[in-house]
């Protein structure tokens, strides 16, 4: 910051008297993203103390804990708003351009790392009634790359069989909660509520199920649309479709709109492009979810 007066002498003394940075702990973004970033690369950069003259990158750097690495969440504005996932990939990308190493983080927790899933499971356990075991978890979320994916690793973990979905890092800290007949019984469910960030309109596979679900009421009531039985059973997208149709609460788009977007990459966001992303469960809303709770529950 730049000081437009000289430091009077209570300034100069508290300066004096200023403790240096052991440790930086990031909880969530702040609302002077430039400002936070520049004061926290000076702290970093020398190694906790700003008011030392800066001679060389430290290494390591500070220890550095974060949570909460969510790139996004779901405001009021139609679009995903940045959240604190999207400040610390500024602050990572900064650190690298200017000193050309990678920032280390020491601890990583919130979602979807382990470590946020074992605690509270542990303590869903300490809050059951009569100290019975619980034996089913159902995991919601609206965010595909956090909330789904932490819940498939955890699975993952508790199970003890690794997926195809890709490699994981295990946390420190061990679950105390233990399942019987693993193998026949799935301890943890993931739910994916599409009220939030990830949203269906967006998504390819949606707009693909859809218009091939489309097709198929179409041939089953115009033999011209019916596929050609020497060729075997295809996915036949109709020639003759010319107005507007829709067939959800979400799916509003022209079938010409979806072919132009489909000729162009990268037209839609990637949710599942990491299997882990995958939910075992897609509902509309968290009423949705409750009921499927419920109703899986009986």
């Amino acid at each position: 910051m730049l000081l437009k007066n000289p430091l009077t002498d209570e300034q100069k003394k508290l300066q004096a008297e200023f403790r240096p940075i052991e440790a930086i702990l990031l909880l969530g973004e702040p609302i002077n993203w430039e400002c936070s970033l520049q004061i926290l690369l000076d702290v970093i950069m020398t190694n906790g103390d700003p008011r030392k003259q800066f001679k060389f990158v430290p290494f390591p750097h500070l220890p550095i804990i974060a949570c909460n690495k969510d790139l996004t969440f779901k405001g009021a504005a139609s679009l995903p708003r940045f959240g604190h996932g999207a400040f610390l990939e500024c602050l990572e990308t900064l650190y690298m351009k200017v000193t050309r190493n990678e920032l280390v983080y020491e601890y990583l927790m919130g979602k979807p790392y382990l470590i946020t899933y074992e605690y509270a499971a542990e303590q869903i356990q300490n809050l059951s009634k009569n100290g019975q075991r619980i034996n089913k978890f159902y995991i919601i979320g609206d965010n595909p790359e956090v909330d789904v994916r932490g819940a498939n690793l955890y699975k993952e973990s508790l199970t003890g069989e690794k997926s195809n979905r890709g490699s994981t890092k295990t946390s420190r800290r061990q679950s105390t909660v233990e399942f019987l007949n693993q193998s026949l019984f799935k301890p943890v469910e993931s739910i994916l509520v599409c009220t939030g960030v990830y949203n269906p309109q967006s998504d390819m596979l949606y707009h693909l199920r859809n218009l091939f679900d489309k097709s198929l009421r179409r041939s089953s009531i115009n033999p011209e649309f019916l596929p050609n039985e020497s060729e075997g059973i295809t996915l036949t997208v109709p020639q003759q479709i010319t107005k507007k149709e829709s067939s959800s609460n979400f799916l509003d788009v022209e079938i010409m709109q979806l072919k132009e977007a489909l000729s162009r990459k990268n037209s839609f966001i990637s949710y599942f492009d990491n299997q882990y992303n995958i939910p075992d469960v897609t509902v509309d809303n968290l009423l949705d979810a409750v009921n499927y709770i419920i109703n899986n529950s009986k």
